[in-house]
């Protein structure tokens, strides 16, 4: 039997889903239910193969693909987001390990139970597990973890700070010592203060939208200690 014209409508669809999202950039193969159609895709126009620095396998973008400058962008996204949701793709993209760990018993989890990635510009600045603290009208943070920006040409995920130099987990969450301390000199406290402001700014109007009193940081995460002096900063202004 013939196929019918119409099932070549979810191909055209899956070529343009990201530029429909605003986020122009080059996907892996793996963002692809079925290959074959990578090849029918690519002859028929609707995307062209392309090179990215740091990864080994193909890459395919639109046609005629315009990429800004930067991205001006500040939001918290579900793990269950468009963006996020192909978590090879996120290794790729933004060298984020992003796991779900909702199932994971409490003493195993390396971030938190119900973790958010924060979309900082064109990066993943930062991962946070909140609460919305109804009875006492609070925000709670039981968990912020700063990430470094992705060096160029470097394939595979960054290790996060809670690993030890093997890459095996430190265990579940626990008080870290604080990134980009700037009186040790280190040259990621300028980027780490940044991600630090910024989130407490997101997480202020999270906690307006849901009608909040405050705002709580418990000092488990690598970002913890920045975070709490940004809302504090935030606070008094």
């Amino acid at each position: 039997m013939p196929p019918r014209a119409g099932r070549r409508r979810p191909q055209r669809a899956r070529a343009s889903g990201d530029h429909r999202q605003g986020r122009p950039r080059a996907l892996s193969g793996s963002s692809y239910p079925r290959r074959p159609r990578l090849a029918e895709l690519v002859e028929a126009g609707a995307l062209t193969e392309v090179r990215v620095a740091g990864w080994s396998a193909r890459a395919y973008a639109r046609p005629n693909l315009a990429v800004p400058r930067r991205a001006a962008a500040r939001t918290l996204l579900s793990p269950f987001d468009p963006l996020v949701w192909e978590r090879s793709r996120v290794r790729r993209l933004f060298g984020m390990d992003l796991v779900l760990e909702l199932y994971t018993p409490a003493p195993r989890r390396r971030f938190g139970y119900y973790v958010l990635p924060f979309l900082l510009g064109d990066r993943l600045a930062a991962r946070v597990d909140l609460k919305a603290d109804r009875q006492r009208r609070v925000l709670r943070v039981a968990a912020a973890w700063y990430e470094p920006p992705l060096e160029p040409a470097i394939p595979g995920p960054r290790r996060p700070a809670d690993t030890d130099p093997d890459g095996a987990a430190a265990g579940g969450p626990s008080v870290a010592p604080p990134v980009g301390d700037p009186a040790a000199g280190d040259p990621a406290a300028g980027d780490v203060a940044g991600v630090a402001r910024e989130l407490a700014a997101e997480l202020g109007e999270l906690a307006h939208w849901l009608a909040l009193d405050g705002i709580e940081v418990a000092p488990v995460g690598t970002l913890a200690s920045p975070l709490a002096h940004a809302i504090v900063e935030a606070t008094a202004g």
